[in-house]
């Protein structure tokens, strides 16, 4: 039988991230059973239970394998093979490009460093009929091939997924992306179809006629004007978006700030990209719940808050003594985001509490007479918009701020 050390001397754990990992055991032993717990087995058609994958209960991380019955040295070896053409360091890139959105739209070109590039959306892509619509635009980035195609593809939808929260974070308005999920909606259309009839229920989707998502270099960008860089006061006192407006510009910390993610620990990332996700998921849920939008952008606050640490009792009454999430949100405000009024943090984060137990719902959401000023809304409304500024900045200035440290 192969020993422990073996098995996770070919697994490579923590070398191959934990999803291309899964990926390429999953293409290897396609039979496997999870049935509770934090234990993955894995079978083989022929030599039946091959090994054990142990994932932490807390961080959902893959911690070590453990042999099973079946195991061979072949098939050890069939791992290590996979494993370490997928930790190779030096394999061949290519360039990948997919389709975001922007509110305003994207009119220029952003090229950063040898990695990734903005640029408009061809000619022949469909685009709103409106200024304030969703503005398509081509996101090219460079990603590792892999000859696993399933290893290939999780490498691909993770750096579009880091790339579009992070130009969500740094650019002023909406960047999105399609979902994955495609969900149907009812649909008005202009024209009717052959029936007569102008609604349709249909896949959420879009579509560029003749465009190509695999590519041996960057798009050229000749007679494409470039972004204008603005300076990071200016362009993040900025709030909202006129009818004047001329398109996208980016902020003068943009490089600096995508140099540095790549330079950061990859704990600091993943804290980045949670309360990135949290601030994108608070625009986007926006026209379906503005409760969820509401305690979506406090939560992107409080995911930069630091791991709990061990209970500090008082020795009188027994109480912990270490900071609470609500010492936390204000900490951070005050350091990173310091624009709102002690009064108005206390009333956000309140606010927040008593929509996530469930004690009240964000006026926007209740129906009420159109137009009507209520000023319990009115007030929540403020505060909600005070939420998207003041997150928007403590994530910015948070990890800017730890990575001049």
């Amino acid at each position: 039988m192969v020993d422990a050390a073996t098995l996770n001397a070919a697994l490579q754990v923590g070398v191959v991230p934990d999803g291309e990992l899964a990926d390429l055991l999953s293409s290897l032993f396609p039979m496997s059973k999870w049935e509770s717990g934090t234990q993955v087995a894995y079978f083989h058609p022929e030599a039946g239970h091959v090994f054990d994958l142990l994932y932490s209960k807390r961080s959902g991380r893959i911690l070590r394998g453990v042999p099973g019955p079946g195991l061979t040295d072949e098939l050890v070896a069939q791992v290590r093979r996979l494993t370490e053409a997928a930790s190779a360091p030096h394999t061949e890139l290519e360039i990948r490009r997919e389709i975001l959105f922007s509110t305003p739209e994207i009119r220029g070109f952003w090229r950063h460093a040898d990695d990734w590039q903005i640029l408009p959306a061809p000619a022949t892509a469909p685009r709103p009929q409106m200024l304030l619509g969703k503005h398509p635009f081509i996101l090219e980035y460079k990603v590792r091939r892999s000859d696993s195609f399933q290893v290939e593809t999780t490498r691909r939808f993770r750096r579009c997924w880091e790339l579009h929260l992070l130009l969500s974070l740094l650019l002023r308005g909406q960047v999105i992306r399609e979902s994955s999920a495609h969900p149907h909606h009812w649909i008005l259309l202009r024209e009717p179809l052959a029936d007569g009839s102008h609604t349709v229920y249909a896949n959420e989707g879009y579509m560029v006629r003749g465009f190509v998502v695999k590519a041996a270099t960057f798009s050229d960008v000749s007679g494409i004007q470039k972004l204008e860089a603005v300076s990071d006061d200016e362009y993040y006192s900025r709030r909202g978006i006129s009818v004047q407006d001329d398109g996208m510009r980016v902020p003068s910390c943009l490089d600096n700030f995508f140099d540095r993610f790549e330079a950061a620990l990859p704990a600091v990332r993943d804290q980045l990209l949670r309360a990135c996700y949290w601030l994108d998921s608070a625009s986007r849920v926006w026209d379906t719940s503005k409760s969820m939008s509401f305690v979506a952008a406090i939560n992107a606050i409080e995911a930069l808050a630091p791991p709990r640490g061990e209970r500090d009792p008082c020795p009188c009454c027994g109480t912990d003594r270490n900071p609470g999430p609500s010492a936390h949100f204000r900490s951070l405000v005050e350091t990173h985001a310091a624009a709102e009024s002690e009064g108005a943090r206390a009333a956000m984060y309140e606010f927040r509490s008593r929509l996530v137990h469930g004690g009240v719902l964000h006026g926007l959401d209740i129906p009420d007479t159109w137009g009507a000023l209520i000023p319990r809304t009115m007030q929540q409304h403020q505060w909600h918009d005070a939420a998207f500024a003041v997150a928007r900045a403590a994530v910015r200035n948070w990890f800017l701020d730890l990575a001049a440290s």
